[in-house]
């Protein structure tokens, strides 16, 4: 474990606890409220971090193997997310905070073990068209994409 994978895992951590709190937070009136940049519920939205986001982490492990991404195009993942946000719509918040700990804590546990050599390790991920390490990918798709939801 490497001091930058640790400080990884310490920011996913912290944003991991800020959902969960969020999502703890919410009355029943503001569970089922649509948000206005998905258009989804709440309780789909929360559901989709703690599901969707995390689901995956195969793809860091990937990256570390040396393995190819799967090709994805922004249609595609929308597409699946909408279906995911239409099934997800009543998901409870008991059920998403599981989620967030039980998924939250398979990416802290992963992040912290992996060592500076697997934090820089890239390939190209053809939905954002470029290169990403696994330190990018886990800051990226976990913490900042998380977080603009």
């Amino acid at each position: 474990m490497s001091e930058r994978a640790t400080a990884l895992a310490a920011n996913f951590n912290a944003f991991n606890e800020k959902v969960i709190a969020f999502v703890e937070g919410c009355s029943d009136e503001d569970w089922q409220k649509t948000t206005e940049a998905e258009g989804w519920t709440v309780a789909a939205v929360s559901r989709h971090i703690a599901a969707g986001h995390y689901a995956i982490l195969g793809w860091a492990e990937m990256i570390v193997d040396g393995e190819t991404l799967p090709e994805m195009t922004f249609d595609v993942v929308h597409g699946m997310n909408a279906e995911a946000a239409a099934s997800s719509a009543q998901a409870t918040p008991a059920e998403v905070i599981r989620l967030l700990r039980e998924n939250g804590a398979a990416i802290s546990d992963y992040a912290s073990s992996l060592d500076d050599d697997d934090l820089g390790r890239s390939t190209h991920l053809e939905l954002i068209g470029s290169d990403i390490s696994v330190e990018g990918f886990v800051n990226g798709f976990f913490i900042a994409s998380g977080g603009e939801h």
